[in-house]
C-alpha cells in the first residue's frame, strides 16, 4: 500500500468563497439572510456571491465554528452527487467526471482540492483493490467531522459517477454525533460515529478499469485550465509554501529545536526581507508566523510518531519540548489524542 499526504508547501491553508457561499445557505436554514451573514463573516455581499476570492485559515476555521453552533448541518446539501458541485466549481467538476478510470479520478481530486479549500489534512492510502482516507482537522481547532464528511462526500461523487456501485464497498467512521442513518441512505455505506478519526474505506477491485464516462477530448480540453488555476493560486500564496518549506527543512534536520525566534531570523535572513515585512506579508496571505510554527511542529510529531520508531521521549527532546509531558500536553491539545495513542491509530 501506498501512503500520499500533500507535500509540505504545496498546502494553500485558505478556502474558495464558492465554499464560503454553501456556508451561507447553512445560515440561511436558522434564519440568518446574506446580510447578517456578511456582518458575522466579514465578507462583503459582492465578494460572497462571486465565488472568486479566496478566505484565509484564520476566517474559515472561526465560520466552522459558527457552522457548528448554529445547529446541525443538512447532509443532504452535501455534493454527494457531481451535479451539485458544477454550480460553484463547474470545470472542476468536469474534469473529475471524464477521467480516464475511477482511481484518476480521485488522483485530480488529490491534485486539484486546493482549488474548493485546503486548511486541514489529508492522508490517502492506494492499495490494488482499495483506498483509504483519513481526514485531520486543523491542529488545535476542536470541530465537528462536516469538514471531513464534506470531503468524503466529493470522492464518493466522484467514484460513484466512474465506477458501478455495484462493485464497491464503503466504510464511514466520523468523530463525534453523525446521523449515520441518514448517511447510510445517501451513500450506501456502513457508517459509525463517535470514533477516533474520520476515515473513509473504499474496497473495490473495479478502481482501475476504463470508465465507460471517459471522455479524453473534454479531458484535454479541461485539465490545463484546472492547472492554470491551480497555478495562479500557488503564486498568490507563494510566500507561506516558501516558509513552511523553510522551516520544514530546517526542522527535520533538527537544527531549530523550539526556537521560534531563531527560525524566524533565518527565514528573514535565507529570504533577505526584513521580519516586519515578512510578517505584513504573511498576514496579507492571511497567515501568521506563529500559527506556521505551531503547525509544522504538530506535522513534524506527527511523521516521527507514523514513519519512526524513536521513543516518544526522544521526539520530545527532537522538537525542542524539556519533557516528555511538555509533548504530550502539546500535542493532545493540536489533535485530541496522545501521541501513543496517535501512533498507535496511525502507524
Amino acid at each position: 500500500m501506498i501512503q500520499q499526504t500533500m507535500p509540505a508547501g504545496s498546502r494553500q491553508k485558505t478556502v474558495s468563497t464558492a465554499l464560503i457561499r454553501m456556508f451561507a445557505g447553512h445560515a440561511a436554514r436558522y434564519g440568518l439572510d446574506e446580510a447578517a451573514f456578511c456582518a458575522w463573516s466579514g465578507l462583503s455581499p459582492l465578494a460572497l456571491r462571486s465565488g472568486e476570492g479566496r478566505v484565509g485559515a484564520k476566517i474559515h476555521l472561526a465560520l466552522q465554528r459558527r457552522m457548528d453552533q448554529l445547529g446541525p448541518r443538512n447532509v443532504e446539501a452535501l455534493p454527494f452527487s457531481l451535479d451539485l458541485l458544477y454550480e460553484n466549481f463547474p470545470e472542476l467538476a468536469a474534469l473529475w467526471s471524464v477521467s480516464a478510470t475511477p482511481r484518476e479520478g480521485v488522483r485530480n481530486y488529490e491534485r486539484f482540492r486546493c482549488l474548493i479549500g485546503e486548511v486541514d489534512t489529508v492522508r490517502l492510502t492506494h492499495a490494488p483493490d482499495g483506498l483509504l482516507f483519513d481526514y485531520e482537522n486543523e491542529p488545535g481547532v476542536l470541530r465537528s467531522s462536516a469538514s471531513a464528511l464534506g470531503n468524503f462526500s466529493i470522492v464518493l461523487a466522484i467514484l460513484k459517477h466512474l465506477l458501478d456501485t455495484q462493485t464497491m464497498r464503503i466504510e464511514l467512521d466520523l468523530q463525534g454525533q453523525a446521523a449515520t442513518r441518514q448517511i447510510e441512505a445517501l451513500t450506501g455505506a456502513r457508517v459509525r460515529g463517535g470514533q477516533a478519526r474520520n476515515r473513509l474505506h473504499i474496497h473495490s477491485d473495479a478502481l482501475d478499469r476504463p470508465s465507460p464516462q471517459h471522455n479524453p477530448l473534454a479531458a484535454r480540453f479541461l485539465l490545463p485550465r484546472v492547472e492554470a488555476k491551480r497555478a495562479e493560486l500557488g503564486q498568490a500564496n507563494a510566500l507561506a509554501a516558501r516558509v513552511r518549506a523553510m522551516l520544514l527543512s530546517r526542522m527535520q534536520a533538527n537544527a531549530l529545536g523550539a526556537d521560534a525566534e531563531r527560525g524566524l531570523s533565518e527565514v528573514c535572513a535565507r529570504m533577505e526581507i526584513s521580519r516586519w515585512t515578512l510578517l505584513r506579508r504573511l498576514k496579507d496571505e492571511g497567515q501568521t508566523f506563529a500559527s506556521l510554527w505551531g503547525q509544522l511542529r504538530v506535522e513534524e510529531a506527527k511523521r516521527l510518531l507514523v514513519e519512526t520508531v524513536l521513543p516518544v521521549g526522544e521526539i520530545s527532546a527532537r522538537l525542542g519540548f524539556s519533557t516528555q509531558s511538555s509533548l504530550s500536553r502539546f500535542f493532545s491539545g493540536a489533535t485530541g489524542m496522545s501521541p501513543a495513542r496517535y501512533r498507535a491509530c496511525h502507524g
